[in-house]
């Protein structure tokens, strides 16, 4: 059974991705405008960037959701850390 287990701070994702002896994550990025109801009958584009970053061991994926952050930085953050990065994109459109 596989289950999922997410963070809201980077530095405890990061301390509990070691623990895991988990060296390898994937960026799941997506930036891209989404309509937004502003008042009834009205849509605007408003631009999503968001970052999902997951590993995963022992049929538990670990996630943290981080928006609006530069992913080069972030994903220099890990790598500091002697964490690889493999990036993917979601974008709908």
């Amino acid at each position: 059974m596989q289950r999922e287990i997410v963070f809201d701070k980077i530095n405890t994702f990061i301390t509990e991705l070691k623990a895991q002896n988990i060296s390898r994550v994937a960026f799941a990025q997506i930036s891209e405008l989404r309509p937004k109801q502003a008042e009834k009958g009205l849509l605007n584009l408003v631009p999503l960037k968001k970052i999902e970053v997951l590993g995963y061991r022992d049929s538990t994926i670990y996630k943290f959701i981080i928006e609006d952050k530069d992913p080069e930085a972030l994903k220099e953050l890990f790598q500091a850390q002697g964490i690889a990065v493999t990036v993917r994109n979601r974008n709908i459109t």
